[in-house]
């Protein structure tokens, strides 16, 4: 029987090829959309799922209440608060504290190496992050001051075979570092990520600062006891703030425990943290879900208006079935057997489909999606879509089609077209999927113009042409070395002018409190950076009172400081210069406010320019800055290099223009709008396809009115016009429908950036205008195909 079932599915997706075309290209671009988002979507949420015992291991995280900012959430923590923690609260099995550092000069042979994945971690790093060595010892790995533990890509990297990696010595900033332990390959599917392991012992040794509670720089993990509730320990933590904190932190202070399986998705509200590898958002996979689901149901849509489409064409095929003894159930199994036949070849030609997109996806998105029979997500995915699909699309054209009467259909059997249960069902089917489309194409209007908002909204700087130079050498060097550039570089053609800062945009990444002199109350949360004389004027930043730095005033260096308009405005003067500050290294020491530059967005139009404050120290300089003349660019970086290599032979170059650095800023963003516009093109596409299907149907239905508007004079505009209103009028309903959805999830995506475009009307507008367009195009060919056919032959057929 179910071989019976499909033969004549077969044979009825070649008689009716075009109807059947139609159906297999929507139902495969919904099978490729809804399986490419749920891979997507699986990676995800595959974050953190190799750490034993996940579901009790969390990050603190602080909220500080503090003057000139207001409260912040910040997953970077003081120094002793893990161990202290642990020693305080039995329930807590473990803590472990880790610090990330980036830019690390790393030496072998002779060969030097710059290393962005090294991190200073307890020993508990081993249990907390379910780390695996290969080789070495996880009891004495980092006892060691001097231990370093590295990953078998860098041991392979460094000395061609890990085997040959153990007892090795490497020089890290200028410092001897044994190899004690080679790790496997850490998974890039953890929002902690490190590819060499040294001794946290070393930064207690080196830093007073970091023994104590008024600093936080580093994540703190901690582990609880099976059957301990993270409500029950954060009950306890304000007793333990009071204990420990207040002395050393006079502003608000709350903490609490964030689960490390939602780190990934949800950490958007945090505004500090240490790690966050590879961060996601859980309000994209919501959105992409929200898609998938969608398109999907369009794609099921578009199958059920072209299979009722097709009624008038089979409805003697049913008769003459039902009259030969088939009886209703029997013919909703045959149809069901042709729905599920499409479904098989949809998924077939969908996995191929995907063979050929998923790489492209894969770089728009940034993340490695691969398809593979193995994954039982994908597998159980695909296995269960097609089920559906074939079942969702299939059933009421099974149940429609099989409700023809043969006495009917042999007395001259018409559909009711446009009228009548199944007449208004398409028509619900039409406005829901341009209800969709219209909103996805509304959501990709909106995201595009943030984007571009994003792009081309003045900073309040001119990083065109600016390229920056990293000056990865150790700290002795680093400040001679930086010097011998900058007077190299300064004199030289296509360079018109240099400069350095402890950032590429200013800031150094430090957040510090600032008091204000002679007042013991006054005091003010400030982004802390580090510049020298030149960059203000390379970066075209004006300073609005006062004067810049100049190496005409001795004093400017150690003593002085300048600060944005925000942090004037934050503490209610009205002109500053010339009042003190305590430094925020040395609250014994005096800074004089020389000048208020402009405000800037140091970071990006995420998020509000916050008080800043400068200084000159050269101890600070990181980067080194090029303003290049444009004509050239190309020649201009060549020649960069070839300076670098000339005075530090062997030491890796790894300059970068700030522009682009910056562009990189807002990556998410611009892949949401793309992800966004190749949907919302596969939706509107999709249904098309159905609005063809169903114009088919009814222009199949109105060959003799069309005629008889003809023969009294019609011409082929007026009968356009009177065919495509009916439909027109459902896509501007669809519209209306869709524009308030529109407006609510865009408004709540705008919601998370500072400075955002304003929802006006043409978005709007531009949508329905977009898809009354694409729906009267897709109609208007058909029309004009009947409408110019000969009426004497209309006739005749009629």
């Amino acid at each position: 029987m179910i071989k019976s079932y499909f033969r004549i599915a077969l044979r009825n997706i070649v008689r009716y090829r075009t109807f059947s075309f139609l159906n297999i290209l929507g139902l495969t671009i919904g099978i490729i959309s809804f399986m490419t988002i749920l891979l997507f979507i699986q990676h995800e949420l595959s974050f953190n799922r190799h750490i034993n015992d996940l579901e009790n291991k969390y990050r603190v995280v602080e909220i500080q209440t503090v003057p000139g900012v207001g409260e912040q959430h910040v997953a970077v923590t003081m120094g002793p608060l893990g161990p202290t923690l642990a020693s305080d609260f039995p329930e807590i099995v473990r803590s472990m504290r880790i610090k990330s550092r980036s830019g690390l000069n790393v030496k072998y042979d002779g060969s030097s190496f710059i290393e962005n994945h090294f991190a200073f971690a307890d020993s508990t790093v081993f249990d907390m992050l379910d780390v695996n060595l290969v080789m070495g010892d996880e009891s004495t790995a980092l006892t060691e001051m001097n231990s370093i533990i590295l990953s078998e890509k860098l041991a392979g990297k460094y000395f061609g075979d890990p085997v040959k990696a153990m007892d090795q010595m490497l020089t890290i900033m200028g410092e001897s570092f044994i190899v004690k332990g080679i790790m496997e390959d850490y998974t890039e599917k953890s929002t902690v990520y490190f590819e060499a392991l040294l001794p946290y012992k070393i930064l207690v040794k080196r830093f007073e600062w970091i023994r104590r509670w008024g600093n936080n720089t580093l994540d703190t993990y901690i582990q609880l006891q099976p059957g301990t509730t993270k409500e029950s320990l954060e009950a306890k933590l304000p007793a333990f703030i009071d204990k420990y904190i207040k002395g050393d932190w006079s502003y608000g202070m709350e903490m609490y425990l964030q689960p490390m399986d939602d780190i990934h998705l949800k950490s958007g509200h945090i505004k500090f943290q240490v790690y966050n590898h590879h961060q996601g958002d859980i309000n994209q996979v919501y959105i992409f879900s929200v898609i998938a689901l969608l398109i999907l149901i369009v794609a099921c849509i578009n199958y059920i208006n072209l299979a009722t489409s097709l009624a008038l064409k089979r409805s003697k095929e049913v008769g003459v079935r039902k009259v030969v003894g088939a009886d209703r159930r029997k013919i909703i199994y045959q149809f069901l057997g042709e729905s599920f036949t499409l479904a098989i070849f949809s998924a077939i030609l969908a996995v191929f489909g995907m063979s050929l997109i998923l790489p492209a996806i894969s770089d728009i998105l940034g993340i490695p999606l691969t398809m593979s029979l193995s994954n039982p997500v994908f597998t159980g995915g695909l296995l269960a879509t097609t089920i559906i699909v074939g079942l969702f699309s299939g059933l009421y054209p099974a149940l429609y089609i099989s409700g023809f009467k043969p006495t009917i259909i042999f007395r001259g059997f018409r559909t009711q077209g446009g009228k009548g249960h199944s007449g208004n069902l398409r028509k619900i089917l039409v406005v829901t999927q341009f209800s969709v489309s219209v909103i996805i194409i509304i959501s990709t209007l909106i995201a595009v113009s943030q984007v571009r908002f994003f792009q081309t909204t003045d900073k309040g700087y001119n990083d065109e042409a600016v390229y920056a130079i990293p000056m990865h050498f150790e700290d002795e060097l680093r400040e001679d070395n930086l010097k011998l550039f900058l007077n190299e570089l300064k004199s030289q053609p296509g360079i018109r002018s240099v400069a350095a800062s402890a950032g590429y945009n200013g800031v150094s990444g430090n957040q510090s409190t600032i008091g204000v002199a002679d007042s013991s109350e006054q005091e003010i949360m400030t982004r802390v950076g580090f510049v020298d004389e030149n960059y203000f004027p390379l970066m075209q930043i004006p300073v609005v009172r006062g004067r810049n730095f100049s190496t005409d005033y001795s004093t400017d260096q150690g003593e002085a400081v300048i600060i944005n308009e925000i942090f004037m405005k934050k503490l209610g003067w009205k002109d500053p210069v010339g009042r003190y500050l305590l430094h925020p290294n040395d609250d014994s020491t005096r800074v004089k406010i020389i000048g208020v530059i402009k405000d800037y967005n140091y970071y990006s139009l995420r998020s509000p320019i916050e008080p800043a404050a400068w200084f000159y120290d050269q101890g600070w300089f990181h980067y080194l800055l090029a303003k290049m003349e444009t004509a050239n660019l190309s020649g201009s970086v060549d020649m960069v290099k070839n300076k670098w290599e000339e005075l530090f032979p062997g030491e890796p170059f790894d300059g970068f223009f700030v522009d682009e650095r910056y562009r990189l800023t807002y990556a998410d963003e611009i892949n949401t709008a793309k992800i966004f516009g190749i949907f919302a093109a596969l939706c509107i596409f999709i249904s098309c396809l159905g609005l063809f299907g169903l114009i088919s149907f009814v222009v199949l239905q109105k060959y003799k009115e069309i005629a008889i508007r003809k023969v009294f004079g019609s011409n082929v505009a007026r009968i356009v016009q009177v065919i495509s209103r009916e439909f027109l009028t459902l896509v501007l309903i669809a519209s209306l429908i869709g524009i308030p959805v529109a407006y609510f999830y865009m408004d709540q995506w705008l919601s998370h950036f500072a400075y955002k475009i304003s929802l006006s009307w043409y978005y709007f507008a531009a949508g329905i205008a977009a898809a009354l367009l694409i729906a009267f195009l897709t109609m208007v060919y058909k029309i004009i195909t009947a409408a110019n056919a000969n009426p004497a032959e209309s006739l005749r057929y009629e």
